[in-house]
């Protein structure tokens, strides 16, 4: 037996099935447009999976703006989170990585060429290095780009670049401790 759909139902089922089909196509990126930072890491660990020992060290990107910032070691941050949740990479800790650098005189700096990330390299015991710069794009916006890097040839791997929201405070923009006084100057003794 036959079933008789009429157009309209027919045209709603067209629709409904094309709509279904381009959600579920479009999801994953519209999930990297909600978070940067995801789609960043996303772009490291795809090309860190092709390492030898697939093993990296995130440092803090430069800052190319004005003031002083946190913005490096927020953003490192958040790119190793994003590294480690995708899975499948070895992210050596910042912690590690500063103790490391400082004990061979070398400062985390981010800035690294072919020399300097040999040296890092061989320090770190990894393939590869992530780093980049982040550049203010207005008061609210700021600009990420990074790169992976070998440690062995200062090769870039890939590169990527994302605008972000500014969620952290400038340095300038911190208002100053109140000090307050905890104790009262001693007072003279009063005359017997």
């Amino acid at each position: 037996m036959l079933v008789r759909i009429s157009t309209p139902l027919l045209f709603l089922l067209i629709f409904l099935s094309l709509f279904l089909f381009l959600l579920i196509f479009t999801l994953p990126t519209l999930s990297h447009a909600a978070d940067p930072y995801d789609y960043l890491a996303g772009r490291i660990v795809k090309e860190a999976r092709t390492l030898k020992n697939q093993k990296i060290a995130v440092l803090p990107p430069v800052y190319l703006g004005k003031e002083p910032s946190s913005a490096p070691d927020i953003v490192a941050e958040r790119l190793t989170t994003g590294i480690v949740r995708k899975g499948g990479i070895q992210v050596i800790e910042r912690g590690l990585i500063s103790k490391l650098l400082s004990e061979a005189n070398l400062a985390m700096t981010g800035v690294i060429d072919e020399a300097s990330g040999r040296n890092v390299g061989k320090i770190l015991k990894v393939d590869a290095i992530v780093t980049g710069t982040l550049n203010d794009i207005s008061q609210d916006q700021v600009e990420i780009n990074i790169r992976l890097i070998t440690a062995d040839e200062g090769k870039v791997l890939v590169a990527a670049g994302k605008t972000v929201n500014r969620t952290w405070p400038m340095v300038a923009d911190r208002k100053p401790a109140k000090i307050e006084e905890t104790h009262k100057p001693a007072e003279p003794p009063s005359p017997p």
